[in-house]
């Protein structure tokens, strides 16, 4: 019995080691991946600009308008799809003009193709980047998107959201 169990034991050692690794997904390229960021990810594209990131936003405080930068995560390093989705929920002060870019590169930086909106209204608004099938083109293996957006004095990023295409 002692012998059978070594022998057994021996066998599943094998197996285990011979057995490639079981890969679930190989990419996670889901149609409903979306994510939702906290305008507190946006930072001014200058060190020198004032802004505050507080709770869960970014707010411009330097009394002039300001070049903001806002990260989008894909989870696939390797889709080359885009987005099917994406939108900014942002708050514009009475008079201030409010502008965001949301642009495609390769792997190397080059730039693809981009989706902006401006808005000259004041208050609480929420802005898609594309409607209808106007959405952000491919990547490329390896490409990125990002958010680029002038904030106003006053102005304030909210959050955003993305949704990668499968």
């Amino acid at each position: 019995m002692r012998h059978q169990k070594k022998i057994i034991a021996t066998a599943l050692t094998l197996l285990a080691v011979a057995a490639p690794p079981a890969v679930v997904h190989a990419e996670d390229d889901n149609v409903f991946d979306g994510k939702s960021y906290p305008g507190a990810m946006c930072d001014s594209a200058a060190s020198t600009i004032a802004s505050v990131r507080t709770g869960s936003f970014y707010a411009n405080s330097s009394g002039a308008a300001a070049l903001v930068n806002c990260p989008v995560i894909q989870d696939s390093w390797l889709s080359s799809t885009g987005l099917a989705f994406s939108q900014l929920y942002f708050v514009n002060p009475a008079g201030g003009t409010f502008t965001c870019t949301q642009s495609a590169y390769d792997a190397n930086g080059g730039f693809l193709s981009s989706r902006s909106f401006s808005s000259t209204t004041s208050g609480l608004q929420a802005k898609l980047f594309a409607s209808g099938t106007s959405y952000l083109p491919t990547t490329g293996n390896f490409g990125y998107i990002m958010i680029q957006c002038t904030v106003p004095a006053g102005g304030q990023i909210r959050g955003y959201q993305v949704q990668e295409k499968a």
